[in-house]
């Protein structure tokens, strides 16, 4: 399984803010990947620290 993460800028109620996009992605036996969740977190911290997927779950 991989874990990545994408930094958007995303615009919401007339302010572009960066989020980041979570994606949990898993080889197959075949080779070929398989998305198995994709979210987006809260907003990015000025002070480096960031909302961890660890609490949520891959539907």
């Amino acid at each position: 399984m991989y874990l990545d993460a994408i930094h958007a800028k995303v615009r919401s109620r007339g302010h572009v803010r960066t989020h980041a996009v979570y994606l949990a992605l898993a080889l197959t036996p075949e080779g070929n990947k398989e998305l198995l969740g994709l979210w987006v977190g809260e907003r990015r911290r000025s002070s480096g620290s960031r909302s961890s997927p660890n609490s949520r779950t891959a539907s």
